[in-house]
């Protein structure tokens, strides 16, 4: 049997059909699994409404959708929740995985665990991913330890990030620096020298 009218495909917008399953972690004050008609929230107010606001003293970013997407921040969290509203800004819904971070974090140990994490989960098997993210954990290491980045290390990351994302095998490796390079620009890069 065939049916012509499917009612899920009605829910959301044009580009952004139906509804995602939202996973919400991090400073708020209830953590878990929502879902989301697209197109009907916008980021700010999925995390205050559904996920019971921001802890702490206040947003500090979102990462919209898991660790290999860029951060949104407290000017660009008022976004509708679809795919081509975030991709406007730069960043995406990628797994659904919404991390909220408040003012009150050390993102400098955030970019730390996160590149530890690439530099330990890459297969190795391209020498772009397995170099690349060696040599930013490497850096990144030195940053963490030294409190803050120097403007050449955040222009060594960008150029590192272009070369992996355009050699990289797999998807993986494609978005291995959004997230670092997203928090040192937006946070740290008009403050060095």
């Amino acid at each position: 049997m065939k049916y012509d009218y499917n009612p899920y495909l009605q829910l959301g917008t044009e580009k952004s059909k139906g509804t995602k399953l939202v996973s919400i972690s991090g400073d708020v004050y209830k953590p878990g699994v929502y879902e989301v008609e697209f197109g009907k929230m916008t980021v700010k107010e999925i995390v205050n409404e559904l996920a019971g606001g921001v802890k702490g003293s206040g947003l500090g970013f979102v990462i919209p959708g898991g660790i290999s997407t860029e951060v949104l921040t407290e000017n660009e969290w008022d976004v509708p929740y679809t795919y081509e509203d975030l991709f406007k800004i730069g960043t995406n819904i990628g797994s659904g995985g919404m991390i909220v971070v408040s003012k009150d974090r050390n993102y400098l140990e955030i970019i730390k665990n996160v590149s530890d994490f690439f530099r330990d989960e890459t297969c190795g098997t391209c020498f772009p991913c397995r170099e690349g993210n060696k040599n930013i954990n490497k850096m990144v290491s030195e940053i963490y330890e030294r409190g803050y980045p120097m403007k050449k290390e955040i222009e060594i990351i960008s150029d590192i990030k272009n070369a992996v994302s355009l050699a990289a095998r797999c998807g993986f490796g494609e978005a291995s620096v959004n997230l670092i390079l997203s928090i040192l620009e937006n946070f740290y890069a008009k403050k060095v020298k």
